[in-house]
């Protein structure tokens, strides 16, 4: 994946809203894969036979039993998908690839102290920014978890 993000940044004037056009382009394919597996997952339970034997129509089966019961995982996907974007944008903008122009970039801060080693404060605090902000989202993941 990141070899075609680098094939498309290397196309199109990198920005702010172009670098996540690009993410997002790439990345929706996964979760629409790992959304779609849960919806024919959760359709094929017993109580969804149930709620068709009890003649529910189409939409009440999917508002009141299919949503609720295959959205919880699909968030947590989605939690994890938002921590692998923050890591891909960080690397483009490590390899220079990312944000353009004097927009700050987590990445950027890093790739700036491979030229200063005396300024070990370039690499650690936008290291520690980056760990926390993915950590952070591993969590969230975790609370929707739990919540299901």
């Amino acid at each position: 994946m990141l070899f075609l993000l680098v094939c498309l940044s290397a196309f199109i004037e990198p920005s702010f809203f172009t670098t996540i056009l690009i993410i997002s382009s790439v990345a929706w394919t996964s979760i629409a894969k790992f959304t779609r597996g849960e919806v024919i997952k959760v359709k094929n339970e017993d109580y969804i036979q149930s709620a068709k034997a009890l003649a529910l129509d189409n939409f009440q089966i999917v508002r009141k039993h299919i949503l609720p019961n295959a959205l919880g995982p699909v968030f947590v996907s989605l939690s994890f998908g938002m921590a692998a974007a923050i890591l891909l944008e960080a690397s483009l903008s490590f390899l220079g690839m990312g944000i353009a122009g004097e927009e700050a970039s987590w990445g950027k801060l890093i790739s700036s102290a491979r030229n200063n080693y005396e300024a070990w404060w370039l690499a650690i605090f936008p290291g520690l920014a980056i760990f926390i902000t993915v950590v952070a989202s591993n969590k969230l993941s975790e609370l929707f978890q739990q919540k299901r």
